[in-house]
C-alpha cells in the first residue's frame, strides 16, 4: 500500500496570511502536511498493532475520478487527512476525514504524474513555492470531505476500511463510497496509510454516473 509519492516541500515557505483560505493556501497545507509525514515512505508494515489507548494521527490525501470511456484524464483532489485510532481487545477502531481538498479537473496524464512525482527535495524554495503556484493555478476549492472508519480490526496491515462522503466544486459533485484498507506502518505504528480503489470495492460517481478512481492518505502522529 505504498503510494502519495509526492516530494518533500518545507513548511517554512507556506506562511499564511492572517486567516484567508485559498486555493493557494490549500494546496500548500497540502504539501506542508506532505513533509509531516516523509518518515512514511522509509517505514515498513508494522507486525503488531499498537498498545491498547487513543492516538490522533495527521497528513495527506488524494483521490482521483476519470471516465471509464476516457482514462487519460482525470479530476485530482488534493487534500489533507486526520485520523483517530482506538485500540482496545477487541482490535483497532479508525475514524475521521479527509478534507480541505482542491481539485485539478480533467488533467491530462501527463500532468497528473507532474503533480504527483515531478518534485524534489533538492528544489530551492523559489522552485518549491513555484510547484505549489502552478499547482493552484489549475485548481478550485472543494466543499465537503470524505469520513473513514473501520472497527474491530486485528491485521495490522489489513484494516478493512469503509469511505463515504460527497465533494462538489460549482455544480459538479463526486461522490465516494465503499470500502478499501489501511494499515499501521513503523516499528511504534507512527503512520497509517488507507487506500480504496474501484478495481476493488470502492465506488466514485461523478454527478451521478459511475466512474473509475482511487482514495488514498497517509498520516503520522
Amino acid at each position: 500500500m505504498r503510494f502519495m509519492t509526492f516530494a518533500l516541500l518545507s513548511p517554512a515557505v507556506f506562511a499564511l496570511s492572517g486567516c484567508l483560505v485559498t486555493t493557494n493556501s490549500l494546496v500548500a497545507d497540502v504539501f506542508e502536511a506532505r513533509d509531516d509525514v516523509d518518515g512514511f515512505y522509509a517505514a515498513s508494515v508494522s507486525a503488531t498493532l499498537p498498545s491498547a489507548g487513543t492516538a490522533t494521527y495527521e497528513g495527506f490525501s488524494r483521490i482521483t475520478s476519470y471516465s471509464p470511456s476516457d482514462p487519460r484524464f482525470a479530476d485530482v483532489f488534493i487534500g489533507t487527512a486526520d485520523l483517530t485510532a482506538t485500540v482496545d481487545a477487541a482490535g483497532a477502531d479508525l475514524s475521521g476525514r479527509l478534507s480541505n481538498f482542491t481539485v485539478a479537473e480533467n488533467l491530462a496524464y501527463a500532468d497528473y504524474v507532474a503533480i504527483i512525482s515531478a518534485y524534489s527535495a533538492s528544489h530551492t524554495p523559489g522552485q518549491r513555492q513555484a510547484f505549489v503556484d502552478d499547482v493552484a493555478a489549475i485548481s478550485e476549492q472543494v466543499d465537503g470531505s470524505i469520513t473513514v472508519s473501520a472497527s474491530n480490526q486485528m491485521n495490522p496491515g489489513s484494516m478493512l476500511t469503509y469511505f463515504s462522503g460527497t465533494l462538489w466544486n460549482g455544480a459538479t459533485t463526486t461522490t465516494i463510497g465503499g470500502a478499501g484498507e489501511s494499515a499501521f506502518y513503523g516499528t511504534g505504528q507512527e503512520y497509517i496509510s488507507t487506500y480504496g480503489d474501484t478495481a476493488g470495492a470502492l465506488t466514485v460517481t461523478k454527478n451521478g454516473v459511475p466512474y473509475r478512481g482511487s482514495v488514498e492518505a497517509v498520516v503520522g502522529r
